[in-house]
């Protein structure tokens, strides 16, 4: 599963590339711009379950105490 994680920025630059093609008013012209905003998005999502989940993981709590804190 590790092979898959670290695959899966790489995934959602195609996607990013493929939908650039697509969407007016986007545009990724290549794949060394489209990586580093595959990763943006990774850590946007990564830090949007953390503050938003209505289920919280055991890290989700353990970070929302130190943040009540």
């Amino acid at each position: 599963m590790l092979s898959f994680g670290l695959f899966f920025p790489v995934i959602n630059a195609v996607i990013l590339l493929f939908s650039s093609k697509f969407g007016p008013g986007f545009a990724v012209t290549t794949f060394k711009a489209a990586f580093p905003g595959a990763l943006a998005l990774a850590v946007l999502h990564l830090l949007f379950g953390f503050f938003v989940a209505r289920r919280r993981t055991p890290v989700g709590r353990a970070l929302a105490c130190l943040i009540k804190r």
